[in-house]
């Protein structure tokens, strides 16, 4: 079972194979020629989804994912995947500022949707991927570094829902006010996981005494789950009783031979929690909200146009 964590947690990282020279040096020479094929794919993909809203900002994952489809049917893709080396959606953080889709093609990294933040750059790049400044997903903490501005979030631990708390490690509140548990991407629970949770253990250890959901948000979060069929118990604690009692619970479950099972199981608990939160939300409003919004517990709007915090 844990051989499958290590699978599921490396599934979507960049990964840095000693590529053959060879190998390299004739993908390199041909980076033209797939820049090309590539926009291609992205003008196809364009006309695919274009009706989409806003578009193309924030569609990165979706236009990875289908330019990776178009690119596995094309004959011209044959002559790499006869070398083994096939076209890879990977996930992770670019230039400590984005959680980015990209495709990896062996020694290649190779971005379809780069113009999904900023719409007047070009909309495919193409570079080694030993030159690409990138990080792999690996804990809660980086995770909500990046949130917070990439999202524009006010993001804090998940002491309110413990049970889940592997599965849903923080809560958030977005610049309308809502309230609502979030999930970090499933890479960092399997790791989590491989690792013992030794991953939450550490970011709670070192989260500060004052660093939890200002009184407001939880009160209008708990009268939203107060509603009839919500999945999860509501159980506010301190971080030292998720490490001393949440944690070694799933810590118990790594060597049962039902381990996939039953993570499917919390996986769909979290994501019946998330969508009826979404169908009645927790919300903040009028003078509440401004409130938390001046003192920087909740965030303030911004234009998906305004690139300032990129800066």
């Amino acid at each position: 079972m844990r051989n499958k964590l290590l699978e599921n947690a490396a599934a979507l990282d960049l990964v840095s194979d000693p590529w053959p020279a060879s190998l390299i040096e004739s993908l390199l020479s041909r980076s033209d020629e797939l820049f090309g094929r590539f926009m291609e794919l992205r003008k196809q993909a364009d006309r695919d989804l274009g009706h989409l809203p806003q578009y193309p900002w924030g569609q990165c994952e979706t236009i990875t994912r289908r330019v990776r489809s178009l690119a596995i049917g094309k004959e011209w893709m044959k002559e790499w995947t006869d070398l083994g080396i096939r076209p890879r959606r990977i996930y992770g953080i670019l230039k400590d500022l984005y959680f980015q889709n990209a495709i990896q093609l062996g020694p290649l990294y190779i971005d379809p949707a780069n113009n999904t933040v900023n719409v007047t750059i070009p909309p495919v790049e193409i570079l080694p991927a030993s030159k690409v400044l990138w990080c792999n997903l690996s804990d809660p903490a980086e995770y909500r570094r990046v949130a917070r501005r990439y999202l524009n979030l006010a993001i804090y631990p998940n002491t309110c829902l413990p049970v889940l708390f592997p599965f849903i490690p923080f809560i958030a509140i977005n610049a309308e006010g809502h309230v609502f548990p979030l999930r970090h991407q499933d890479v960092i629970l399997w790791k989590d996981a491989a690792a013992d949770f030794e991953l939450s253990d550490r970011w709670l250890a070192g989260l500060d005494a004052d660093d939890r959901l200002p009184a407001i948000a939880e009160a209008t979060l708990a009268e939203a789950v107060a509603a009839d069929g919500f999945p999860l118990e509501w159980s506010p604690c301190a971080p030292s009783d998720i490490r001393s009692s949440v944690l070694p619970d799933y810590r118990q479950q790594l060597d049962s031979p039902n381990l996939m099972s039953l993570f499917k199981t919390a996986l769909r608990l979290r994501d019946a929690s998330l969508k009826q939160l979404y169908r009645q939300p927790a919300r903040i409003g009028g003078n509440a909200l401004a409130g938390l919004q001046e003192s920087g517990h909740a965030p303030r709007p911004r234009d998906i146009h305004d690139l300032s915090w990129t800066r």
